[in-house]
């Protein structure tokens, strides 16, 4: 008698969630039913819906597309990649030029010398900058002799404001021929084929300078976004105030970078890292959000007269150029 009264009791509840969810819902349900048993029952159907899938995937692998009748783009400089980079790991090649010729990158060097600082010091290990640091050119940083500070303040430094006295700092702390040493082993164990460093800042030296290749840094700055994200966690920001270890207020960093905040971008932007040197010419390495959020896109720029204007056209381009939805017009 109770089992009797448990079916007439759960007829009557289905009966009253089917109303209570209302007649469309209950006739997709039964739609979505009789096209499950038809798929088990058709082989035919089965193998086409199977084949559609696939189409589709493979679409939406492929984008984004490349779209007809947009003017090329002519870019001055003398090195140029842009590479979207998938949340699958797969990549594509947006824009090339010379992307395999060996040129000077000036300041770009320091993304190497960070991730060679990162992976030989704990960021709280104290540096003292000395005399001989301070004989590096240049004046960003704003450092004094016998000033203390930590690892982590000297790459914000070097990062941020591309202060050499910062990246020499880091250097001569394990000694700057062992530090050397290490750049161009990591850049060899990246398999960066066409990477050589002879310094740790980007300066052009009497008969030789750091070279690269817009693929190689491109490859290099994968390598940070992924496995050391801290280094782009820096090179996003803007501003910010620099305090000595003891407490005291330095000075305020300011990022050399102008692009922070790009506004024309329909993404975020994570950062990057400018040079400058006679022998390099302007250089920029920037990456930002695809447009379709579901990756990132390193852009580098080599042998500029114009790098932030240029950077700007190579990213106008390749949202005119591209399609990036299956759902885009």
């Amino acid at each position: 008698m109770m089992h009797r009264n448990l079916k007439v009791f759960f007829a009557a509840f289905t009966g009253s969630v089917a109303v209570w969810w209302g007649i469309n819902t209950l006739s997709m349900e039964l739609e979505q039913f009789f096209f499950l048993r038809e798929l088990y029952t058709n082989p035919e159907l089965l193998a086409a819906t199977s084949n559609t899938l696939e189409l589709e995937q493979k679409l939406q692998d492929a984008y984004p597309l490349a779209k007809k009748k947009v003017a090329p783009l002519e870019p001055q400089a003398a090195s140029i990649l842009s590479l979207y980079v998938k949340e699958n790991g797969t990549t594509k090649v947006l824009f090339e030029k010379n992307s395999n010729m060996p040129l000077p990158i000036a300041s770009i060097t320091k993304l190497m010398t960070a991730l060679v600082a990162i992976k030989n010091y704990p960021l709280d290990q104290h540096i003292t900058i000395t005399p001989k640091v301070l004989e590096t050119p240049g004046e960003a940083g704003q450092l004094r002799a016998g000033e203390v500070f930590t690892v982590k303040d000297l790459l914000y430094l070097a990062l941020m404001e591309s202060s050499n006295d910062a990246a020499e700092a880091l250097a001569e702390a394990k000694e700057p021929k062992v530090f050397i040493g290490l750049m161009n082993e990591e850049a060899a164990r990246l398999n960066l084929q066409n990477t050589s460093f002879v310094n740790p800042t980007g300066l052009d030296e009497a008969q030789y300078t750091n070279k690269s290749t817009s693929k190689d840094l491109a490859e290099l700055a994968r390598y940070l976004f992924q496995s050391y994200p801290q280094v782009f966690d820096i090179l996003s920001q803007s501003e910010l105030a620099l305090v000595s270890p003891n407490g005291r207020f330095h000075h305020t960093m300011r990022n050399t970078n102008e692009l922070l905040g790009y506004y024309d971008w329909p993404g975020r932007t994570f950062g990057g890292k400018t040079g400058t040197t006679p022998l390099a010419r302007e250089t920029l390495l920037f990456v930002v959000e695809s447009p379709s959020a579901d990756g990132y896109i390193i852009n580098v720029i080599l042998g500029s007269e114009a790098r932030f204007a240029e950077m700007r056209q190579l990213l106008q381009w390749i949202l005119q150029a591209y399609q990036w939805k299956l759902t885009s017009p």
